[in-house]
This record gives C-alpha cells, structure tokens and sequence, in this order.
C-alpha cells in the first residue's frame, strides 16, 4: 500500500499507514499474551487504518475541488459518495478483504482461547513442572469432579535405579515423599476425595515396567500412615488392603489377638487381601502362596495381622527354582518396610539355614546358622519358629534347629513370609498366639 501511494505522489497516506505500522509493533508488543489479543490489536488498527485512509482521501478530494477551475453546482451529498466509491473500489475491496481475514482470525483465536478449568486442575498444572523436575521423565495430571486428582510419572532412572534399595522399595518411598510435598498443594481438591499419583518405573534386573501407585485422601494427605500403596495392582501397604474397611462376604475375619490362624491360600481373590507385598512378586493360586522374581534378596511379603505375646508361627514351603532362599518373617514393627524385622531363611542355596535382623535402616545382621538338609530338591518341607517371651526357638521338618535365640527389638509386630534369589512356593500357614 506505501508503495502503491508513492507512486500515485499521495505521500500523505503512506506516512498513515507507516504510522499505523509503528502502532501495530507498539500493540504488539503491549499485547501479545495469546493468539486472540494478536488479532485483537490487528483488527482494531486495521479499521482505524481503514477509516483514517478514507478521511484523507475525502479531504485531497475536496482540496483538489477548491483549487482547480470553477464546477458546476455542487452536486449533492449522495452523488458525491457514489463517485467517490467509484473512484475507491479498489481500496475498498482490499480493505474489505482484509477485514474479513481478520475477522475470520478472530473466530479462531476466541475458539483457541485458554478457558480457565476447574482450581484443583490450575494446582495441578502448577505442580507438574516441579514433578518434572525431580526424577520424572514425563508428568501429566487432571482432576475428575466427585472422584480427584490423579498425577501420572513415567521414571525411567532414578529411585528404581539406586544401589542401596530395591527397585520398588526406592520407588515407594520417592512416591511418600512426592504425595507428603505435594499433596498439600493441591488444597483445592475437597478433603473427601483421592489425591492418586501413579508412577510408572522401569526395573532393569527384569526389563520390564512396573505401575506403583499411591493414594490418600485429600483430608489425610499430611498424614503418611494412612497413605495406600499398590504395585502391579496388589496392594503392599495395610492402608490398601480392604479387608478391615470391607469384609469379604462369607469368610470371616482373621484373629488378631488370641486364637488360631490357618491359611491354606485356596482362594486367591480372598487370600490377596490377607497379604502386603513389601517386595518382589507374589502371586497365589491353588498351588499356594509363589514369589516368583528370581535374583533378588530380601523379597517379603507381610499378612495383615498385628501379632503380639507368645505365638508360633509355621509354615509349608516348596523349592521352584534359583538358589533355594525361602523362609519366615517375624516380630516385624513397621507394617510398610522390613526395618527392624527378624527372619529365619535357607541360604547357601538351600544347604544352610539362617537367622538373623534388619536394623532400622533394613541391613541384615547375621545371628547364626546351622547346616541343614538340602531345601532345594523339590519337596515340601515345614518351618516354623515358637516366639516366647523375649527369645525365639527354630524347628525344621519337626527337627529342633536351635532354642532360647534373643529377641532384637521391641516386642509384637507383624509376621510374614521370605524368598532371596528364589522362586518358592508357601502353603498351609499356621499361626497360633497365645496373645491374652
């Protein structure tokens, strides 16, 4: 348009639309938050513009009147507008068309515009930088009204990867941290509803992923103990089992105090909610009770059942494959970790049994040993230790392996089951207390 306005001597508009263009940078500059408040800027110049042109050509016309030779009459207003548009029609088209465009980049922009969403979603969006940031490879996150917030990490290398835990010990215990530093951030979510976040790990001994997820409720979620956790959709941690919120119809709850226990594992749909993985991979069948991760240590699965005073616990178990590492858990405090627990487990591959402690930051402490039949060559054999008073005694296959072992720690807790570099199968699990 400058240059055609040039070329006809009409220096006086092209300076208008060079002005109108230095407007438009200074508008743009000022205003350029989202595609809308773009076309907003440009439509707004491009009518000023518009209208400012037709002025000015309206006034060199009638100057152009007033200083050439006499006309005749004044012809009247509407004849005049008519030849002034007959003589415009060019610019008024360009300039039509080009209101047109803009109007049409109006539309699409209101349609792209940022609508705000609901304030827990805002406090979602707010955080997953931050969750990038830690050790996610991806985050993403939405609020779902009645149900809330669930947060979605993919980990690729970072407390599945760490030389001191294990994969899904590292990742739980990342996932506490992430649900106690950032949950309360998510103050928008009504305190009856879950704040979910589901990690997705890689484990590299396995080559395989794995989905570990950690609930609360939104009212609780400053309080660690009532956190829920699953891995590969088992639950690990009490808070997640069902039982004690919703008994399973037709059985009957297990004893926690005095009384007898025995657990044959013949339903795995009600047997799952008697048991907290706390590592490896269990699973149950009729078969029994398997844990069938090969190459690991330390993989415990805990019942969920608070044991105290005397109590002998006994349990069948089978040899599958690897280096023979099967055995039993005892006198465990902290329902979610190892920390503090005793164990009693085959070892040398399957030539040796041993007893021994996790201290409070889950490092084993050898307590002695004894040589025993082979455990490895495929047959059911029973183990069972007698807790009494602060001592412990050991039976193998009804034999007497050792008596009068102290205890570590303070008494009670929970019991469980153990393999270490071993797919082992358990059956027929007893548990007699004589809890008052």
């Amino acid at each position: 348009m400058i240059n055609y306005r040039l070329s006809v001597g009409n220096g006086g508009g092209s300076a208008l639309v060079m002005l109108a263009g230095v407007a438009q940078v200074a508008g743009l500059l000022l205003f350029h938050g989202s595609l809308q408040e773009v076309v907003v800027v440009q439509i707004i110049l491009m009518v000023i513009l518009l209208v400012l042109l037709l002025a000015w050509d309206w006034w060199l016309h009638t100057q152009q009147q007033h200083t050439t030779e006499p006309q005749p009459a004044a012809q009247p207003a509407l004849s005049t507008l008519r030849t002034t548009i007959s003589r415009r029609w060019r610019s008024l088209l360009l300039g039509g068309i080009a209101l047109a465009m803009l109007l049409l980049m109006w539309q699409a922009a209101a349609a792209q515009a940022t609508r705000a969403g609901n304030p827990a979603h805002e406090q979602i969006k707010q955080i997953l930088p931050a969750l990038r940031d830690s050790e996610a490879e991806q985050a993403s996150g939405a609020y779902i009204p009645n149900v809330g917030a669930v947060i979605t990490l993919d980990l690729l290398r970072g407390p599945n990867a760490w030389k001191d835990k294990a994969p899904d010990a590292g990742v739980r215990d990342w996932a506490f941290f992430l649900m106690g530093e950032f949950g309360p951030k998510l103050s928008a979510v009504p305190a009856d509803e879950v704040i979910a976040i589901s990690i997705n790990y890689y484990e590299y001994a396995a080559r395989t992923y794995h989905p570990l997820v950690i609930t609360s409720r939104a009212g609780d979620v400053s309080k660690s103990d009532t956190y829920a956790v699953w891995l590969d959709g088992l639950p690990i941690n009490p808070a997640a089992s069902l039982r004690d919120a919703q008994p399973a119809s037709g059985t009957a709850p297990a004893p926690s105090v005095g009384g007898s226990l025995l657990l044959d594992f013949n339903d795995p749909q009600t047997g799952a909610l008697d048991w907290t993985p706390l590592a490896g991979q269990w699973a149950m069948s009729d078969q029994g009770y398997a844990q069938t991760e090969p190459g690991r240590y330390d993989l415990i699965s805990l019942l969920n059942r608070p044991v105290t005073g005397d109590y002998t616990l006994q349990v069948e178990l089978k040899y599958l494959s690897g280096d023979m590492g099967g055995g039993l858990v005892f006198h465990a405090p902290d329902p979610a970790s190892k920390n503090g627990a005793q164990i009693i487990n085959y070892s040398e591959k399957g030539s040796y049994l041993q007893w021994g402690s996790f201290d409070s930051t889950g490092v084993f402490s050898f307590k002695g040993g004894s040589p025993v039949p082979s455990g490895a060559d495929g047959n059911w054999h029973t183990l069972s230790v007698e807790v009494t008073g602060t001592t412990y005694s050991i039976r193998l296959d009804d034999a007497t392996i050792v008596e009068g072992v102290p205890l570590a720690g303070t008494a009670g807790g929970r019991v469980g089951l153990l393999a270490s570099t071993s797919n082992v199968l358990f059956d027929n699990l007893k548990l007699e207390s004589q809890q008052p």
